[in-house]
């Protein structure tokens, strides 16, 4: 099997030698857009806010996602997607906070193009 090819959903795979077991994936995050992190930024500055005023868990939920919000975190779209998608739950019941969060989380969405 050595020097086979293979094109395996997208890969290209070059096999060189004999026993390989699995595949070495290297891929870096999206670089981040100067839009994309104002706004990162902006909703850092909400949940802060937002914090202050819910419930202790819905308060850990939001520290738990803030890794991934964070303007110069170097993590995947899918990655920040599910932190929103969090977000998104705990806003639902955020009373007057509840409208400006909503917006920065789905103008983030959209610059994210997930």
């Amino acid at each position: 099997m050595s020097g086979d090819n293979f094109h395996i959903a997208g890969d290209n795979v070059n096999v060189h030698g004999t026993g390989n077991i699995g595949m070495v994936k290297n891929m870096a995050p999206a670089a981040v857009s100067p839009e994309l992190q104002a706004a990162l930024a902006e909703l850092t500055v909400k949940l802060q806010e937002l914090r202050a005023v819910v419930a202790p868990a819905d308060a850990q939920r939001i520290d738990a996602a803030l890794p991934a919000l964070a303007p110069d975190a170097a993590v995947q779209p899918q990655a920040r997607f599910n932190a929103l998608t969090a977000i998104a739950g705990i806003v639902a019941t955020a009373g007057s906070l509840r409208e400006p969060i909503e917006s920065a989380v789905n103008g983030i969405r959209q610059l994210l193009g997930l």
